[in-house]
């Protein structure tokens, strides 16, 4: 496998908008942490959730991670570190070495550090058009509206950054999809994922995304633009 130098290089680079995506989620009150995990674990077969990854990393080397791609790719904000995730930090709550993270690991089967504010959420119709669309050609035809919306949200994140790697010429799509298998907690590639839902499905879950995102997160790689 050959990559060019880029910030976080492949895998690093494409966990951050999973682990962010995710602190997002919950920051908005969407989901809990146990749950956004479990949905990526039910719907997209994941080895492990966002949350129990970043744990098992160690919160404080995610976050100097975060802050070098952050300031690597120019400031980008889809890769600007989560304030939670500082905070975290901050209070020595590190992950599984310090014995909690984002999730308490005092007890014998941890259990979550950190209590979602829940807040209702209601999506526009093309976006909830988009999302069922997106979850049924990804492999999770049987969801709740809050299981359909994070696990679009994080799946075509995570999509969407392998589309801009291999754009970047970063590594051939072969090989980005190999070390997201090999190295992180994905059970397939995301690009071949996104070849499975098809990339008109996908294109048109991102422009819905985007459409509802204030940062521009969600625009498309030129893989998915249409």
């Amino acid at each position: 496998m050959r990559v060019t130098d880029s910030p976080g290089f492949v895998v690093r680079r494409i966990e951050g908008v999973f682990f962010l995506e995710a602190m997002r989620l919950l920051d908005e009150g969407v989901a809990g942490v146990d749950e956004i995990d479990g949905i990526l674990r039910k719907h997209g077969h994941l080895k492990g959730g966002p949350f129990e990854h970043m744990d098992a990393l160690g919160l404080d080397a995610v976050l100097a991670l975060l802050e070098s791609i952050h300031k690597r790719s120019g400031g980008k904000g889809r890769f600007e570190p989560h304030p939670v995730l500082r905070k975290l930090v901050g209070a020595g709550q590190t992950g599984r070495p310090s014995g909690a993270g984002f999730y308490d690991y005092r007890f014998k089967h941890p259990v979550p550090a950190l209590m979602v504010d829940r807040k209702s959420f209601q999506l526009d119709p093309l976006l909830s058009d988009a999302l069922l669309s997106f979850t049924r050609k990804g492999g999770a035809p049987q969801t709740t509206s809050t299981e359909q919306y994070v696990f679009a949200r994080i799946l075509a994140a995570v999509i969407n950054e392998a589309g801009f790697v291999h754009a970047e010429a970063v590594a051939t799509s072969g090989d980005v999809d190999a070390a997201m298998v090999e190295g992180s907690v994905f059970p397939r590639g995301p690009l071949a994922w996104a070849d499975d839902i098809g990339h008109n499905t996908t294109a048109g879950v991102l422009k819905a995304l985007n459409g509802n995102a204030d940062d521009n997160r969600f625009e498309a790689c030129p893989l998915f633009a249409r």
